[in-house]
């Protein structure tokens, strides 16, 4: 990052630089007095370590889920996705992954006491 001084500029409260308004994440028309780095680098922490449940801003906790791939980009994106599939079909009752190895389908049960499904993919 470049630190213009003449520009509008603000901390940063994770890495406590200053740094120029454009270098701020922001939620719609919101600073967040988290800078991009900052921001970007919580974001994949987070994710590589499987807690996408709710990914918040660090700073005052609003929800991040809508600009999140613009954040961490496509490939990190990808990986969010799959956890975020991983938890809710491991806590879903009526759904289960295909027992069949690399198949990766989702297996819907009609009820929770069912003990059949069919897989859509294989």
């Amino acid at each position: 990052m470049r630190f213009d001084p003449n520009q509008p500029h603000r901390g940063c409260e994770v890495c406590y630089e200053e740094v120029n308004d454009f270098e701020i994440f922001k939620i719609g028309e919101d600073y967040h007095d988290v800078c991009s780095p900052c921001i970007k680098n919580y974001m994949t922490a987070q994710i590589s370590s499987g807690k996408v449940n709710k990914l918040e801003c660090p700073h005052c906790e609003a929800d991040i889920e809508p600009q999140l791939q613009d954040i961490v980009g496509e490939s990190l994106y990808k990986k969010y996705e799959r956890f975020k599939l991983n938890i809710e079909i491991s806590t879903d009752p009526l759904r289960s992954w295909c027992v069949i190895p690399r198949c990766g389908g989702i297996v819907p049960y009609e009820s929770k006491s069912a003990i059949e499904g069919a897989c859509g993919k294989c």
